[in-house]
């Protein structure tokens, strides 16, 4: 504003009279204003003192607080926190557990939208949480194996900074928040999971070295649910941080590391796995190996070599375009490899050593992705479910499959005669993992391979019950032949299905950690794929029975970490129990079982036969 120009003073506020009859009021600088003199009222002005706008994480804390203080008593699954827990903390998890209770009523369980940083960490709970990434030298948090993710470096900072995020540098901070939430999933932290008290039975299978083979499998869903809302929320910090950083956009390797978390979270808990962070982290990955900013260690590339065969996998089954290319594969990790048929020669001709088995996941993770990348160009993909089936592909895929399962035999071989020369701890868990690693790979590319067939052959059945007397005979019988061709060939991937269901759940009895357990998603699928008769091909009841199982115990127990709202464990334990009738009363001469129903059985004459 010029000097010459008269300054524009504020209008002062009308004054109390004026106001209560909703009149003009001209109020005066020093004096009564004209209304008030002509009707000889004293003429007073009320100050408005305008309130500061609250953000949105205050107006969630207050209402949670104005919940919590009409309540006569204490809810114990959502509120009461323990003595070691400050008020500040207590009243945090309050307002957590408050708001997503309000999204459990709605059944609006879909991925939380971005919101500031309202929980109060206290210094004790992010040393909690970052020590569970750790837990113990011989069974780190798979997160934490992403050679991509600088812990050490980053809790060194936490130290410098005495364990204050808001000290850290923003993408620092990002990374620690999407770490947070990862040990979330697995914390038995009061202030994740409230007051619950972890009995003998889950503390056995949480510090076990082989889980699913306790005597006891206690069913842990339950502490899922209970960890939920806070996890929910930690996942919506780190989303809103994620986006004022712009971690997509600014290529790092903490940023690189955080869109991979993002994206790892959203396949954990809802089984979708393209995302922007997801597609970001590949761009980040490619541009770091291009300006040579990647690791070139051995130890380094063979883990990336590990997450990438799993990224590729996991955008397999939920239908998606693999990720990385072929030439990805090069710039990324740049180690020779060797031929398939040569490294099945040399399992199956000599003693390897455990190097020799972790040199071969190179080989093995390479064919398992070019395995899937083939499948979603050509059958499973986005574009390929739109084209007609390629029948030459499918061959040649099978016949791949096959030279690929004779790698995954020898493999398991080799890895059992090493488990049994008593390594360390350390190294027999690796060894554990390693082939539970395998074991699912193969099983992501032959669920896939079935439920892609089983989807055409349902939509061939329903498009040959449209053909009418307007075809001519000859498009009838090509499409007879078509189909009958399409059942041999889902027949083929069905025996596959089931015998690969059988090999997961042996391999997944010897399981060395719950947090090395197949997302809940994954497990779910076998199941379902198991309680579907026409499945149980090339495979006894028996082993039918047993791999189910051990589906149900391992979704008992991964219910630990994540919300099980499928019901498919009931599923199995009705299914066990009509097949466990059935041999019950077979025994006694009296089958009661027809076509899944249970009837009555006749009482008087089982009670006279015994």
């Amino acid at each position: 504003m010029s000097p010459d120009r008269p300054s524009q003073r504020k209008k002062p506020p009308a004054c109390d009279y004026c106001k209560a009859r909703r009149v003009l009021c001209h109020p005066q600088l020093n004096g009564p204003c004209p209304r008030c003199v002509e009707k000889g009222v004293e003429c007073t002005t009320t100050p408005v003192v305008r309130r500061k706008r609250r953000t949105k994480g205050e107006v969630v804390h207050s209402a949670a607080k104005a919940t919590t203080s009409s309540s006569n008593n204490c809810n114990d699954q959502t509120t009461c926190s323990t003595p070691t827990q400050s008020n500040e903390e207590s009243s945090t998890v309050v307002v957590v557990q408050q708001w997503a209770s309000a999204m459990f009523l709605s059944n609006n369980l879909d991925e939380p939208s971005p919101v500031p940083p309202t929980l109060q960490l206290s210094v004790e709970v992010v040393k909690a949480l970052m020590r569970m990434l750790r837990n113990v030298p011989h069974n780190p948090h798979p997160v934490t194996t992403n050679p991509m993710i600088p812990l050490s470096q980053l809790e060194m900072k936490l130290r410098l900074h005495a364990w204050d995020l808001h000290s850290l540098s923003y993408q620092d901070r990002v990374l620690t928040y999407c770490l947070l939430t990862c040990s979330a999933l697995c914390s038995t932290d009061p202030f994740i999971l409230g007051t619950i008290e972890i009995g003998p039975e889950e503390s056995q299978i949480l510090d076990s070295v082989s889980p699913l083979k306790s005597s006891v499998i206690p069913d842990m869903r339950h502490f899922g649910f209970r960890r939920e809302p806070v996890v929910r929320q930690l996942w919506a910090e780190s989303l809103w941080l994620a986006n004022q950083a712009c971690i997509a956009t600014n290529t790092s390797i903490e940023n690189a590391a955080s869109c991979w978390i993002l994206g790892y979270l959203r396949y954990v808990m809802f089984g979708k796995t393209s995302s922007a962070f997801s597609a970001a982290c590949v761009h980040h990955m490619r541009t770091l190996a291009e300006d040579g900013k990647l690791s070139r260690d051995a130890d380094e590339m063979l883990k990336f070599r590990g997450h990438m065969m799993i990224d590729s996998l996991l955008a397999l089954t939920t239908g998606k375009t693999v990720p990385f290319t072929a030439n990805d594969e090069l710039l990324i990790i740049p180690h020779k490899l060797g031929s398939l048929e040569q490294l099945i020669s040399t399992f199956l001709t000599r003693n390897c050593t455990t190097s020799d088995v972790f040199l071969s996941v190179h080989t093995f993770s390479h064919t398992a992705v070019r395995l899937a990348r083939e499948t979603a160009e050509n059958l499973s993909g986005p574009y390929a479910r739109g084209q007609p089936l390629d029948e030459c592909f499918l061959i040649k895929h099978f016949a791949s499959l096959d030279i690929f399962h004779s790698l995954l035999s020898a493999a398991l071989q080799q890895i059992s005669h090493l488990i049994q020369s008593r390594f360390t701890q350390e190294m027999t868990y690796h060894l554990h993992a390693c082939a539970h690693g395998f074991v699912v790979a193969w099983g992501s590319l032959v669920i896939t391979l079935f439920e892609r067939l089983r989807d055409r052959s349902m939509y061939n059945t329903t498009d040959n019950s449209r053909v009418g007397d307007g075809f001519s005979s000859d498009i009838s019988v090509a499409t007879e032949m078509k189909s009958s061709r399409l059942l041999v060939h889902l027949l083929h991937a069905r025996k596959l299905a089931s015998r690969t269901a059988v090999e997961i759940s042996e391999t997944m009895r010897d399981i060395p950690s719950i947090v090395r357990l197949m997302p809940h998603g994954d497990l779910t699928k076998w199941a379902r794929f198991l309680l579907e008769e026409e499945n149980i091909v090339d495979i006894t009841r028996a082993q039918s029975l047993q791999a189910l199982e051990c589906f149900r115990d391992a979704l008992k127990v991964a219910g630990f970490s994540h919300a099980d709202r499928t019901g498919i464990v009931d599923t199995i334990n009705e299914y066990l129990t009509v097949y466990l009738v059935d041999d019950m009363f077979t025994q006694l001469g009296h089958p009661i079982q027809d076509s899944g129903r249970i009837h009555e059985p006749d009482w008087f004459e089982i009670g006279a036969s015994m």
